[in-house]
């Protein structure tokens, strides 16, 4: 097997508009304000003569993959490898070999009320979703991505407005994540939700296609283990083992440590947790890396319940749906919460507990759950073609997939145990003190000043200095 420096793999969905004019009437262009700063984009020009949007699609993927010819992509499917329909070990990536562009049915809202005036008729406007192939979480994944998202971001007119989102899948290669480190990582990623929030705009954190798994999942309005019916035991949660080089995995790469570190197998996690619950109330403030860059702990919450949103969720007749006014709503408490994610038994019983109702969470498991992708979707972050943001949410997804994976109970519980001080006392821990914890200040500098609206030519060359990257500006 190829020698990497992990089994971890991600995939990006980048969602926005793009410009397009016919290649006849390209001398008619105006190139609006929003773009006099970067002169060396422009519409994206179609050959087509009469194109539609699917045309547009299709010469725009075209495009992408001319332009990667003389370097190929880091893809988990090997590109020698040529019939994998019926290989059951890698069938379900045979849509995500190569760079692709598609249309999104949720880029559908009337620009005539997004646009400016000028932007709309300059060129007409296309919506697409340039959906990456699935990469190895290496170097050169993470240059595949930022070399692609560069392109784009020099040579084409974009435009994201705020119902674009960028969607990220974390997964273990053409494997399924072992659930011994499924378990933590969706206990992890349920008690952060409230924490990661903070670095996403507001209108993001509101937003239908990304619920907060820590206010409307089935898991918070009630729902136990014990509860999940007619979910089937999964006989192949462990299939990679059965690989001759199994031995593979015995041990995780963490590129942000100084070396290996063994997953180990927990102690009992109600005990453990049951332990650090009595911690609660005496726990004394830890040691905290120097964060003078970043702005202060937040003193609110960064997302409270949406009341109508709640009176919905709870009027389902379930046996174990909370009764609750929904102006006073608060989720079951995280520990027991946190608890019950430990104690699942398969894929499907983790994703029937953090599912949102009909609409997906910001971090979804669903394709988890299936046999589609087998990977984590972080849905949460705004739409971006800003290279070193793309970049910075693909290795920020990453990290902390791997972190809890990874961890030892006793350290996982420690973390989430912060998540539940800060749920009473946001200025205990926010996002920042996390991706410092993680390793990921880089990132942080990176998603900190795109919220703030100050990313600028200096925070992107530190950036690409840190990590070693070559974006073209």
């Amino acid at each position: 097997m190829a020698n990497r420096e992990t089994n971890y793999s991600f995939g990006v969905e980048m969602e926005f508009y793009i410009g397009w004019v016919r290649a006849d009437s390209t001398d008619a262009v105006h190139t609006p304000s929003q773009f006099r700063s970067r002169p060396g984009a422009g519409p994206f020009v179609v050959s087509d003569p009469d194109p539609g949007e699917g045309e547009v699609h299709d010469e725009l993927e075209a495009t992408i993959l001319e332009f990667l010819q003389d370097n190929p992509p880091d893809t988990v499917v090997p590109q020698d490898m040529v019939d994998i329909e019926n290989d059951r070990k890698w069938s379900h990536l045979g849509r995500f070999r190569r760079w692709q562009v598609v249309p999104d049915v949720t880029l559908t809202q009337n620009l005539d009320r997004v646009f400016p005036r000028e932007v709309l008729e300059a060129c007409n406007w296309a919506a697409v979703e340039v959906v990456s192939p699935a990469l190895w979480a290496t170097q050169k994944g993470f240059d595949d991505v930022a070399r692609v998202a560069s392109f784009l971001h020099r040579k084409f007119w974009t435009m994201t407005p705020r119902f674009c989102g960028t969607h990220v899948h974390v997964g273990f290669g053409n494997h399924w994540l072992p659930m011994e480190s499924a378990r933590k990582v969706a206990a992890f990623l349920y008690a952060a939700d409230p924490i990661l929030a903070q670095t996403h705009p507001v209108h993001r954190r509101n937003n239908h296609w990304c619920r907060s798994p820590r206010l409307y999942s089935n898991l918070s309005f009630g729902q136990t283990m014990i509860d999940v019916r007619n979910v089937d035991d999964h006989e192949e949660d462990e299939e990679q083992h059965d690989d001759d080089d199994h031995e593979e995995y015995d041990v995780e790469y963490d590129e942000y440590n100084d070396g290996p570190s063994q997953s180990q197998a927990p102690n009992d996690p109600g005990t453990l947790i049951e332990r650090f619950s009595r911690m609660m109330g005496k726990k004394p403030a830890r040691p905290r890396p120097a964060r003078n860059e970043f702005p202060p702990r937040p003193r609110e919450v960064a997302y409270t319940a949406d009341p109508e949103r709640i009176a919905i969720m709870t009027a389902r007749d379930e046996p174990w749906m909370m009764e609750c006014d929904p102006y006073r709503f608060k989720p079951v408490p995280l520990m027991p919460a946190v608890g019950e994610l430990l104690h699942a038994t398969n894929r499907a019983m983790i994703y029937e507990l953090l599912q949102t109702g009909q609409m997906p969470s910001a971090y979804s498991f669903r394709q988890f759950s299936f046999e589609i992708k087998r990977t984590i979707e972080f849905r949460m972050p705004a739409g971006s073609v800003e290279p070193v943001e793309i970049v910075s949410q693909a290795r920020v997804a990453v990290r902390l997939v791997q972190f809890a994976a990874a961890a030892d109970l006793n350290h996982l519980l420690r973390i989430i145990s912060d998540f539940e001080e800060a749920e009473s006392n946001p200025r205990y821990y926010d996002v920042y003190d996390l991706f410092l914890d993680l390793g990921l200040r880089p990132e942080a500098r990176v998603l900190h000043a795109a919220l703030a609206g100050t990313l600028n030519d200096t925070i992107r060359t530190n950036y690409c200095q840190s990590r070693g990257h070559q974006i073209t500006p």
